[in-house]
């Protein structure tokens, strides 16, 4: 069972910057290894670049096979899997940013040097 979420980067001008991660994301899971070990803003970077999520590891990692993941690290659907459109969304505003991701479970916002739940 899957438990959706979203992780947005809000941005200087007011936009977010968000991907989808399909599993954990409930705050003991998602939000917890963001706590943890998303706290430097080049790691958040690098992990917005790396696109929706199947699921957040503790690293970025590097490419992997999709069905035989490698523990720890993050698994996308774009780098591991092959799969295009999984870039990072751009929303003018949080509150558009949570009307377009309204059927995930949990919202994340990375603002001014910490994650906050928003949903």
């Amino acid at each position: 069972m899957s438990t959706r979420s979203t992780i947005g980067v809000l941005q200087a001008d007011g936009t977010v910057e968000a991907i989808y991660c399909h599993f954990d994301g409930y705050p003991q899971g998602v939000g917890r290894t963001l706590e943890l070990h998303y706290s430097d803003p080049e790691k958040v970077r690098q992990l917005m670049q790396l696109g929706h999520l199947s699921s957040l590891g503790e690293e970025i990692g590097m490419k992997q096979d999709f069905r035989n993941p490698i523990r720890g690290m993050c698994l996308a659907y774009g780098r591991d899997r092959g799969e295009s459109d999984n870039e990072a969304e751009i929303s003018s505003s949080v509150s558009s940013w949570l009307a377009e991701w309204s059927l995930v479970s949990y919202a994340y916002l990375y603002a001014d040097g910490k994650w906050s739940l928003i949903r």
